[in-house]
């Protein structure tokens, strides 16, 4: 049941319209980051969606390629299209309609144990190219079985500001108290100036921190992926145990700015 998000991000000299390694995002305590190389978890095994970025004073970016030793043996690398091109000297933000390459219809396999690497390109060999990569892992099953049950949207704030290209953990506070109960996580938004990534942790029943890509103003529609039973159920929580957000942004975002809905039904 549900799905798992990996990052990748690095600053580098490009090089013009040549592939290089990206390293995975450090400060991550739920997967083995080594360098380049990210471990393909046991449950999540198989790639269902990326999302790539860059920004530079004068670059844009070109090409995202995932790659992994089961993806050579079975013919071919990656490629990910769309991607999130930012215009040269322009600040981050996602764009809108959020960019994100879809294979939950024909997902590609990897091999439990073995490295995933984050290959991207520019279109000049500028230093301090600023490259970032988002991948969600899933386990096969992205069926929502509460698609009859009435959903309940929650708005919840947080306290502690994002750290610049970094994972940060913020606690959840509801707007609204929920009744005692058992509640199935099933989407999110996530709302946040310069976010790239989202995820939930400390849920129940999975192995994984799902989530979603942020938007960056209220006038931005989600992708349909990360609402209301997209891509099925996330885990379950507790009223009086909620789950914690993971945040991955590219600047400071304050804590007042970064807002999360979440999509939840009561199942008992």
């Amino acid at each position: 049941m549900a799905f798992d998000i990996v990052a990748y991000h690095e600053s580098q000299a490009g090089v013009a319209n040549t592939l290089i390694n990206v390293a995975g995002l450090g400060g991550d305590t739920g997967h083995t980051v080594n360098g380049d190389n990210i471990t393909v978890p046991n449950v999540f095994r198989e790639i269902i969606a990326a999302y790539g970025t860059m920004t530079n004073a004068t670059d844009i970016l070109t090409r995202l390629r995932l790659e992994s030793p089961r993806m050579k043996a079975d013919g071919a690398y990656l490629e990910c299209q769309p991607l999130a091109r930012i215009a040269a000297g322009s600040a981050y933000a996602t764009p809108n309609p959020t960019p994100l390459a879809e294979f939950i219809k024909s997902p590609v396999q990897l091999t439990p144990g073995e490295s995933l690497q984050c290959m991207m390109a520019a279109n000049g060999a500028t230093a301090a190219d600023i490259f970032s990569a988002v991948v969600l892992l899933g386990d096969g099953v992205y069926v929502n079985p509460y698609a009859t049950m009435p959903v309940i949207h929650v708005r919840a704030t947080v306290a502690v500001a994002a750290a610049a290209n970094a994972w940060t953990a913020q606690a959840l506070t509801l707007d609204q108290q929920l009744a005692a109960g058992k509640y199935a996580m099933i989407g999110m938004r996530a709302e946040t100036p310069t976010g790239k990534a989202a995820r939930l942790v400390n849920l129940q029943e999975t192995y994984g921190r799902p989530g979603c890509i942020p938007v960056a103003t209220p006038l931005i529609p989600d992708h349909p992926l990360f609402r209301n039973g997209g891509l099925g159920v996330w885990g379950m929580f507790t009223q009086d145990n909620l789950p914690q957000v993971e945040i991955f942004a590219a600047a400071a975002d304050a804590a007042a700015a970064c807002i999360y809905t979440l999509d939840i039904v009561k199942v008992a």
